[in-house]
């Protein structure tokens, strides 16, 4: 019974510890150029997927533009509830527009084996809870 209270306190303690990692990163992004973010972003997909200079420099290019419209986007932001219904269909339209051209640059520039990769990694998808929850699985899966 102790060692079962021991376990949950410690685990509990890592959740807490990993959520604070989460959220100093967070603000550390925040103060991050867009250039640098796009420097990072090329730098861990260049390391994940093997890339050759020259695609590393396409990937910087179309990350930093990616990074760019990111943060301009965030700049502008305007609270959800001023937007009417138009506003926000086109919002929602131009994100979907992003992504496929996003994707349609990544497919230009990776191998098929690369781009099979960079799609079952889950870089792309913006649901973020299935990636947690895939990651959960996998360290599960290791104990």
């Amino acid at each position: 019974m102790l060692a079962m209270i021991s376990f949950a306190s410690h685990a509990q303690q890592d959740k807490n510890e990993r959520d604070h990692n989460k959220k100093e990163m967070r603000q550390n992004s925040n103060k991050l150029s867009p250039e640098q973010m796009a420097e990072l972003s090329s730098k861990k997909m260049t390391l994940y997927l093997d890339l050759n200079e020259v695609q590393q420099k396409k990937l910087y290019a179309v990350a930093l533009g990616h990074t760019k419209l990111r943060h301009a986007r965030f700049q502008n932001k305007k609270d959800k509830t001023e937007l009417n219904d138009e506003e926000h269909f086109k919002l929602k339209m131009a994100r979907l527009d992003n992504q496929i051209a996003f994707r349609k640059e990544m497919k230009s520039i990776l191998t098929d084996k690369q781009y099979r990769i960079w799609q079952e990694s889950g870089h792309f998808r913006k649901n973020k809870n299935q990636r947690e929850q895939k990651r959960r699985n996998a360290c599960s899966e290791k104990r």
